[in-house]
């Protein structure tokens, strides 16, 4: 398929079956509360940790904080407000927050 041609959503549906990462975009879009909100947050979270996991001989010597900043990387890419150890009245290593915007992301094909 070209880069020109249009999806259905069916055809991503079924594309959104063999790739977990077109199925975590498809319910980006659908967010619409908190709860699915928190749905969508894990699904990311799953997907990144199996990917620091697929090198995670490389990964040995990494601080806590060097995880951390990749976790946020990836879910900045991914279209989320995240944040590494923000001030907010105590101390946290990670901050997502949820808005009223549309979740976007981008499909690899």
């Amino acid at each position: 398929m070209s880069s020109q041609e249009k999806f259905s959503w069916e055809q991503l549906e079924a594309i959104a079956t063999v790739d977990p990462y077109v199925e975590s975009c498809l319910t980006g879009l659908l967010v619409h509360d908190y709860e699915s909100f928190l749905d969508h947050l894990y699904a990311e979270l799953d997907l990144v940790i199996l990917r620091l996991e697929e090198n995670r001989e490389l990964r040995l010597n990494d601080s806590e904080d060097r995880l951390t900043l990749d976790i946020v990387d990836w879910l900045k890419g991914r279209g989320f407000h995240a944040e590494h150890e923000p001030k907010i009245g105590g101390h946290v290593d990670l901050v997502v927050r949820a808005c009223k915007l549309i979740i976007s992301c981008y499909l690899p094909f």
